[in-house]
């Protein structure tokens, strides 16, 4: 199977014989042509408004033997149903699990022929389109979203906490936790969420400061700039050769 780029450089080359109309973006470094937007590298935080801009949601991935050994189901997936995108995914693994289960999208066999049907196919059925985007964002809410991993999460700590045979560490090592009934397990596990949550809070916060101060000197690299081109101009001024010795006397006067 071909690479991300070629594939999506193939897309918009079908496409645009199909439908000159569609423009393929991609969040990668490229040249743009007609239909195909390189959108360079996009920060996270800012991609729900590239996505809002969309109309469909690409999920695109080689049917390789690792999706029969582990789950796999990319945060992009579920970005696209959290921002109400109908999808077109690989038939693979939990991709198509999903998918299927949320009726968000359109399954596909990844070949260029088959995307190109899937994609036009979604156009020219707005109605439907927007029911599979709705069916996306309910699914987000009601299931796929990060509250009910923590608390399945919490789930598993706590049967596997209470069965001391499924523990692979020796008993002697835990056996303060087999003391705990199970709202002081509840109440350790709380604990330990609400730290991480503060550790992620200080993180964010810290990322921000950078953010900040990344602005400022983009702001005075700016100025510098412009402080350089304005005394270039001045220098290269006649006008400035002929006065300078008046201005020298003039700051004399000042002082």
């Amino acid at each position: 199977m071909a690479g991300p780029l070629e594939i999506a450089e193939k897309l918009a080359e079908n496409l645009k014989e199909a439908d000159r109309d569609i423009v393929v973006a991609v969040t990668a470094e490229g040249t743009s042509t007609d239909n195909l937007l390189y959108l360079g590298t996009i920060p996270y935080r800012e991609m729900p408004r590239y996505m809002a801009s969309a109309d469909v949601g690409l999920c695109i991935y080689e049917p390789i033997d690792f999706f029969k050994r582990f789950f796999f189901s990319p945060l992009k997936l579920y970005d696209y149903m959290a921002s109400g995108l109908p999808v077109v995914g690989s038939d693979v693994g939990q991709i198509k699990l999903v998918i299927e289960e949320s009726r968000s999208g359109l399954l596909t066999d990844t070949t260029i022929d088959d995307l190109v049907k899937k994609i036009l196919y979604l156009k020219n059925n707005r109605t439907e389109a927007v029911e599979l985007g709705k069916n996306g964002r309910k699914a987000i809410v009601e299931k796929y979203n990060w509250k009910n991993v923590t608390k399945r999460l919490e789930e598993i700590l706590l049967e596997q906490i209470k069965d001391k045979k499924r523990l692979s560490i020796p008993e002697e090592k835990t056996e303060w936790l087999y003391k705990l009934n199970e709202s002081e397990l509840r109440e350790r596990v709380l604990v330990l969420a609400e730290r991480n949550k503060k550790l992620a809070e200080k993180l964010v916060g810290k990322e921000r400061l950078l953010e900040k101060k990344e602005l400022l000197l983009v702001e005075n690299s700016r100025q510098l700039e412009e402080r350089e081109r304005y005394i270039g101009t001045l220098l290269g001024s006649r006008s400035w050769k002929i006065t300078a010795p008046l201005r020298k006397t003039i700051g004399m006067l000042k002082k």
